[in-house]
């Protein structure tokens, strides 16, 4: 009996394979993943509805894992614990300034680009003739035809 109902189980409910590396953050778990899967597929074959759908589920389990995470640590008596956890859940690394290059500032990006979008070859290009300008329309009147004239 037992090893029927296995191999129904088998047949109809398939054992999947999810792998989880170590660039994934902590809060993709195994059921994250394959959701996040089938969520990529519904949105290619055009089921934008369910994709929607799934992408509800998944951010709540998202969250919930969050939270659980986050309600192991003390929060009343140690707020770098807590900024800790914070940072390793949204895979944010502390600021330091190791990590920056010194070398790059402001000013040497503005140099930088200035130097590149600058042709030396460019010249203005000759004002059109064929077209009034606009301050010579301004001073212009109107001139008006009355029936006179086509007498």
């Amino acid at each position: 009996m037992y090893r029927t109902l296995v191999q129904f189980f088998d047949q109809f409910y398939p054992e999947r394979s999810v792998t989880i590396t170590s660039t994934d953050p902590p809060y993709v778990t195994p059921a994250v993943k394959h959701k996040l899967r089938k969520k990529n597929a519904l949105m290619l074959s055009g089921h934008v509805e369910k994709a929607a759908a799934l992408a509800a589920k998944i951010g709540i389990a998202i969250k919930n894992y969050n939270s659980a995470e986050l309600t192991r640590t003390d929060m009343l008596t140690d707020a770098s614990e807590v900024w800790e956890k914070v940072r390793q859940l949204t895979g944010r690394a502390k600021n330091s300034a190791s990590n920056e290059n010194p070398a790059v500032t402001a000013d040497t990006l503005n140099d930088h680009y200035a130097a590149i979008s600058t042709d030396d070859s460019y010249y203005a290009p000759h004002r059109s003739l064929s077209v009034l300008s606009i301050t010579s329309m301004q001073n212009r009147r109107p001139t008006y035809l009355n029936r006179a004239c086509f007498i």
